[in-house]
């Protein structure tokens, strides 16, 4: 393959490693490690999945800019990455105080740090 055949070529492969770059990179899927049957087949899946929801919303959605220098925003997934993390989601959909009931046998115990606190002994009883 001559220069500028592998020139012309290499704009053609943007649209084809877009999504994976975007998955593992803004996403975070190339930290996460699995190891059993399921999730080696999910994980994948999902990251792309979300990786392309990302672009397609911000392709849709206005331009965020990067900052006040920022003139002419285009309308990136990595901007609408950063724009959805500085939200505070949190009080927009509260969570519940408690998400389930554990039966635990263990209830009996103090936990947190009650459980390791230690407390201080006699000198008598230290030797």
């Amino acid at each position: 393959m001559s220069g500028g055949d592998t020139r012309a070529f290499y704009p053609a492969r943007w649209p084809i490693e877009q999504v994976p770059l975007t998955a593992k990179q803004l996403i975070g899927a190339h930290r996460q490690f699995v190891s059993a049957e399921a999730p080696r087949q999910r994980l994948p899946e999902l990251s792309l999945l979300a990786a392309t929801l990302l672009i397609y919303l911000a392709a849709t959605y206005p331009a965020q800019p990067a900052g006040f220098w920022d003139r002419a925003p285009r309308p990136t997934a990595g901007r609408l990455r950063r724009a959805i993390a500085q939200l505070d989601i949190s009080k927009s959909a509260p969570l519940p105080q408690q998400l389930r009931q554990k039966a635990s046998v263990t209830d009996h115990l103090p936990k947190g740090i009650n459980a390791h606190r230690r407390t201080a002994r006699p000198i008598a009883a230290r030797v």
